[in-house]
């Protein structure tokens, strides 16, 4: 069963946002009335909004590159 967002719903990652200096901070998702994702860093203000469906097209991509890649990486291994 799925439910409709009608308020805002945030969450705190459970792991650092890898690559971010010596200042790992957690990452704070929310997902917002509208089909909307937002992250931001812990005790920041600035959010990067994204749309559902921009992310799972993103996702999509993702995934298609990496099997691409391990094709790739599979014929060179068996060129020798």
């Amino acid at each position: 069963m799925t439910t409709r967002i009608r308020k805002t719903v945030k969450r705190v990652t459970l792991t650092p946002l890898a690559n971010y200096g010596a200042d790992r901070k957690l990452i704070v998702v929310s997902i917002q009335p509208g089909d909307v994702l937002g992250f931001r860093l812990l005790r920041s203000r600035r959010e990067y909004l994204l749309s559902i469906g921009e992310a799972m097209r993103y996702a999509i991509r993702l995934e298609v590159n990496r099997k691409r890649a391990e094709k790739i990486a599979a014929r060179k291994t068996k060129k020798g």
